[in-house]
This record gives structure tokens, C-alpha cells and sequence, in this order.
């Protein structure tokens, strides 16, 4: 499956993608999104992660280290950053997921939630997983290819007609 532009666009949520993360920050940026790189290589725990979050996102040093203060924060993100939205490039993210599945779990729920609450107002917020790792039944497998995204073209609205 190629990827257009506009499916980029259109991702909502935590999904899976199966290209290289230059390839998806360099799409994120030519939609005018803030993009963020979570390297996850030596993540195993909720602490690690969120120390993670907080350098990747460049969250302030009295950042709360809890899930509300991370989910409080990304809400801020998009227009903070003058961007139309955020994607959140999320490699190596398997060592959390295996090494402790119910923090990990949370962690998707966090980012979910963002994009919901962003959603409310029009503001994309999309967490892509690049990589292999544990399968999840219900998520959304994006097996995606980047050949065709022109950063020149005109970007309308997603496929299927405008938002909601």
C-alpha cells in the first residue's frame, strides 16, 4: 500500500506505519506539523518513558513525571508550537510494550486521548509506530510506503470528505 499525502493527513490516533522515520518526518513537516522523534531503545518502564517524553517533547523541569501532567501537555503542543497539528514519530517502542505491557497500555491511552481532545477542535495529533513489536488486535496496521508524497502538492482534506 502507497501512502498519500493525504493519509498522512487523515491519521488520527496511535497506528502503526512500516516506513523509514526520515521518510514520515520529512511528509509530517510539508503538512505543517510539529514533529517529534521518540526514540524508545531503552525504554523498559513508565519512569523511562516519560524522561523520554519529556527530552523529546522538551517539556519544563517541573514537568510532573505522571500521565496527567504528559497528557496536559500534549494538549498544548500543536498551537504552542505554531504547527497545524502533530505527528509523533515513535521508534523502537517493542521493550516498553514487552517490558511492562500495562504502562505501555496507559501510554496509548494517553496519546489516544490527546488526539481525541485535539480532534475536538480540528488539530491532528498522530502517534506513528515504526518497527516490529507485540501485535495488537484492534489497532490500526498502516502498512505504509512513501513514494508518492510531493511536498508541493495542495493539501484539500482528507480522503472520504472534510473532517467532522
Amino acid at each position: 500500500m502507497v501512502v498519500s499525502r493525504q493519509q498522512l493527513a487523515a491519521a488520527r490516533g496511535v497506528v502503526r506505519f512500516s516506513a523509514p522515520p526520515a521518510e514520515l518526518e520529512e511528509a509530517a513537516r510539508a503538512l505543517g506539523r510539529y514533529c517529534v522523534l521518540l526514540e524508545g531503545t531503552e525504554v523498559e518502564d513508565k519512569a523511562g518513558f516519560l524522561e523520554l517524553c519529556q527530552d523529546a517533547f522538551g517539556l519544563p523541569e517541573w514537568f510532573g513525571h505522571n500521565w496527567d501532567a504528559l497528557e496536559e501537555s500534549l494538549a498544548d503542543l500543536p498551537t504552542g508550537r505554531g504547527a497545524d497539528g502533530t505527528v509523533v514519530i515513535w521508534t523502537d517502542w517493542a521493550l516498553f510494550a514487552e517490558s511492562d505491557p500495562e504502562e505501555y497500555a496507559t501510554a496509548l491511552d494517553v496519546f489516544e486521548d490527546t488526539a481525541r481532545t485535539l480532534g475536538v477542535d480540528g488539530v491532528p495529533f498522530v502517534v506513528l509506530r515504526v518497527g516490529e513489536g507485540p501485535d495488537e488486535a484492534d489497532e490500526p496496521d498502516m502498512d505504509l510506503e512513501l513514494d508518492d508524497i510531493d511536498p508541493d502538492e495542495p493539501y484539500d482534506e482528507p480522503p472520504g470528505g472534510e473532517e467532522s
